[in-house]
């Protein structure tokens, strides 16, 4: 998770291997053995497993993650839509959405917006209606970053233009 683009290109390139790239979720951050929310069970009212499916974010100034219960992800959304272009031509073509602790509106609607950029992407063309952009920011509620691909913290979000060469 905390590669960057030219290292996962590097690792395509000397290895082979199908790469698979997170292009919209939220990264997962750590995982622990212990749930660190059954001790909020009795006083939320809300019992396991029920508590995990909760949309809970520890938060501290700019900083957000969302509690899984054992698990810990990013507070913001990786989102590479608009980089899209660029992951197709470098040869990219296994992408996923991390989507699994969202809700059902999110998973369809954010889902939806990927396969359509995804068919115009493969189709030749680039652009990205305001529409999407409108669906992508009603979802990511902490908002947006491209996780670690062009060499940030995983709080940045790097728009195309500003984006390094996409190498697979």
């Amino acid at each position: 998770w905390e590669l960057s683009l030219e290292e996962i290109g590097l690792l395509a390139k000397n290895t082979g291997a199908e790469i698979e790239l997170l292009v919209h979720g939220k990264m997962p951050l750590g995982i622990s053995d212990h749930c660190f929310l059954l001790e909020y069970e009795k006083a939320w009212g809300i019992r396991c497993p029920s508590l995990c499916q909760q949309d809970l974010f520890l938060r501290q100034g700019d900083w957000a993650m969302k509690s899984v219960g054992k698990g810990v992800l990013s507070g913001r959304d990786v989102c590479m839509l608009e980089h899209l272009p660029a992951l197709w031509a470098a040869g990219y073509r296994t992408f996923r959405l991390a989507a699994l602790s969202e809700r059902p509106a999110y998973r369809a609607e954010v889902g939806a917006v990927y396969r359509a950029a995804l068919t115009a992407v493969a189709a030749g063309g680039a652009s990205l209606p305001e529409a999407w952009w409108e669906t992508i920011r009603r979802h990511s509620r902490i908002g947006l970053c491209n996780g670690f691909y062009f060499g940030q913290s995983g709080q940045v979000y790097v728009p195309a233009h500003q984006e390094q060469e996409v190498r697979a």
